[in-house]
């Protein structure tokens, strides 16, 4: 998803990771109970880590 991501629209920062959830949402791309780890970092050395369970 991210690399299609980038090829679509550039880098669009922390939004990215939400366009990339919406895609695997509307796209079919999860079933129920599967799992989502999406990682982001900023230049800033901010990290974050949330997993999800569609």
């Amino acid at each position: 998803m991210c690399a299609e991501q980038l090829a679509e629209r550039g880098n669009l920062g922390a939004m990215g990771a939400v366009l990339s959830l919406d895609r695997l949402l509307t796209t079919a791309g999860l079933r129920s109970g599967d799992h989502v780890l999406i990682l982001s970092r900023s230049r800033g050395a901010a990290w974050a880590v949330t997993l999800w369970e569609a």
